[in-house]
């Protein structure tokens, strides 16, 4: 017997469809179409990327130091890039993810709450092989149903990694001081953020060996609450100035400056030379100039103030006269 194409249900839906006019059908008046309505995305499942180009390059920086340091420690080709980083609710993320990854939390002090580091579970058995050099008991039964001790020992290495370059990395920003907390199976059982929480998610994906011909992905997960203080840095925004600090800052300058050593120089007077007279100099000769009247005093060779040539004390001096303007005040 002849399978169904259509089963009865889609049957009747069709029928229905082509009786409401949902669906186009041809008749004598030509075809007829049934309105549509657009569909808007509500915001839980909403994705924004694209809109941290700051953490975007301190991603590729993560990316080439974190590569580096585990071909150092596996001895082996590894290749790390940075790919996509996306903001949405932690459900939705949660989601994507199979049952079997890895995830280790993480707090960065001074930065409040708990952030996540998520493995693929495909990243476990190459890392493991990588680092025994080849088949070994441990990467055999990270294909279980429950990856062994053993081989989250060697993943909790390439957290140690991790946590080196992301120091480096956003050390500009801030001073992390990261620590491992809990390590977790699957992302149902994280009960530091709460479903419909807002994250920012970094996705990295990873190559062991020659040739590509290992590959899988983690991601490192930030709560926005968590990185809050820093969102305008990492969005790439510049801090506006607060004008009581630049008062501040203003004050102790000024304060300051008056303790500020400074030389001063200022021209006695000129003289012109033919290059024959000056050639033909020989020590005792005297070198003739005008009476010095008018003084520029100068500071690192900066005009300053206009006075005159004058003996104080039995000492020659510069009697100040005015400030001079500066040529870049207009």
């Amino acid at each position: 017997m002849t399978e169904q194409v259509l089963s009865d249900d889609e049957k009747n839906a069709l029928l229905e469809g082509v009786s409401s006019g949902a669906i186009e059908v041809q008749s004598a008046d030509g075809p007829q179409y049934k309105t549509v309505k657009p569909y808007v995305i509500g915001p839980r499942a909403r994705i924004v990327s694209n809109s941290f180009p700051r953490l975007e390059s301190m991603n590729e920086q993560f990316a080439s130091r974190l590569a580096e340091s585990t071909a150092g420690l596996l001895q082996v080709e590894v290749d790390i890039s940075a790919r996509a980083i996306r903001q949405q609710v932690f459900a939705d993320y949660s989601e994507l993810w199979p049952a079997r990854c890895v995830v280790v939390g993480f707090t960065a002090a001074p930065l409040p709450g708990e952030a996540l580091i998520v493995f693929d579970s495909e990243l476990v058995s190459p890392l493991v092989e990588a680092f025994f050099g080849g088949n070994s008991p441990e990467s055999e039964a990270s294909t279980d149903t429950a990856h062994s001790a053993g081989a989250l020992s060697i993943l909790q290495l390439l957290v140690r990694e991790i946590f080196t370059a992301m120091h480096a990395v956003w050390l500009p920003l801030r001073d992390l001081k990261t620590e491992r907390a809990e390590t977790r199976i699957g992302l149902d059982l994280v009960e530091s953020i709460a479903p419909a929480e807002s994250i920012i998610a970094s996705e990295f994906e990873v190559t062991i060996g020659e040739g590509n011909e290992q590959r899988a992905s983690f991601s490192v997960v930030w709560p926005v609450n968590t990185v809050a203080s820093l969102r305008p840095a990492l969005e790439g925004k510049r801090r506006e100035r607060d004008h009581a600090e630049d008062q501040r800052w203003e004050k102790v300058l000024r304060r300051r400056m008056i303790d500020v050593i400074v030389d001063l120089s200022s021209n006695v007077g000129h003289a012109r030379m033919t290059l024959g007279e000056l050639v033909n100099l020989a020590p005792g000769d005297v070198i003739g100039i005008d009476t010095p009247r008018v003084a520029t005093v100068l500071a690192h060779g900066v005009p300053l103030i206009e006075g005159r040539f004058g003996v104080q004390a039995g000492r020659n001096a510069v009697e100040a006269v005015a400030w001079l303007e500066s040529q870049n005040s207009n």
